[in-house]
């Protein structure tokens, strides 16, 4: 996974009724993925960004750089008309 840069502008537009910024959420998705592998002896968790996720939603195609069959949870956040919507996939 790909670690996001945030800068303090995108920090201060983190408030009540805004848009959230989809860096913020590109950022800490990696996060909750990192700790949940460092506490699993079975196949990690992924994430796909908002613009592969969205893409891939829409139909487009994009080609992944993970193989989704090593992984036993896929996460991805779109955006479709100004909501964000968490979508995954989950392999028993």
């Amino acid at each position: 996974m790909c670690p996001y840069n945030l800068f303090y502008w995108d920090v201060t537009r983190l408030r009540a009724n805004k848009e959230l910024e989809s860096k913020a959420i590109n950022a800490y998705l990696p996060v909750l993925a990192c700790k949940h592998n460092r506490g699993t002896t079975g196949k990690p968790a992924a994430v796909i960004n908002s613009y592969a996720m969205t893409a891939l939603w829409m139909g487009r195609p994009y080609r992944l750089k993970i193989d989704p069959m090593a992984y036993k949870i896929i996460v991805g956040i779109l955006n479709e008309h100004h909501h964000w919507v968490l979508t995954g996939a989950m392999r028993h």
